[in-house]
């Protein structure tokens, strides 16, 4: 019987690359041929954390495990799954016991030792990563401008937007206005 494969990818940021995910995807396709496996199902999330579980590919990847569409979860690394050591460990519990096997491509195949560190350091990396941004965006909000107004002036030569910088402490993102 040959190996039904279901992979996943995702990046977390629009300050990554939307290629990361056929990057991921590719390492999976090599992979799984180098393997003799059968990639039947690709689930991806983009600009989605993964401390976030209602991502939409991470709940068909769990639907699709549910419904023992596949034996294999293929990922780049256990963080593309989750960020969160308790995600981590009852996604690791549905796997088995839907017999369904966890392997990443950077770190070999799972077992409960290898999920439960691999997660605690995600879980670990996501808390620093969002102190760091949290303290970051406090100190830069009082000292310097966070958001742009685009402004589209009748009479500029250049016909275009301008950009005017606007001391706006926690403004979100740019905003366009007509004058």
């Amino acid at each position: 019987m040959n190996m039904r494969v279901a992979v996943y990818a995702r990046y977390s940021s629009d300050l990554q690359k939307a290629t990361s995910i056929e990057d991921q995807i590719d390492m999976a396709r090599r992979f799984c041929s180098e393997q003799g496996f059968e990639i039947v199902r690709i689930f991806t999330d983009e600009e989605q954390t993964g401390r976030n579980t209602r991502r939409e590919g991470f709940k068909a990847l769990r639907a699709s495990v549910e419904a023992r569409e596949v034996d294999l979860d293929v990922v780049e690394a256990i963080d593309r799954l989750t960020r969160r050591v308790t995600d981590a460990l009852s996604n690791w519990e549905l796997f088995q016991f839907q017999g369904i096997g966890l392997h990443s491509i950077t770190e070999g195949r799972q077992d409960f030792i290898n999920v439960l560190l691999r997660s605690f350091g995600a879980h670990a990396f996501s808390e620093m990563i969002g102190k760091h941004t949290r303290r970051g965006l406090q100190g830069g909000a009082e000292t310097r401008p966070v958001a742009f107004l685009r402004l589209r002036i009748p009479d500029d030569r250049r016909g275009g937007w301008r950009a005017e910088p606007q001391y706006r402490p926690g403004a979100g993102r740019h905003h366009s206005a007509d004058l």
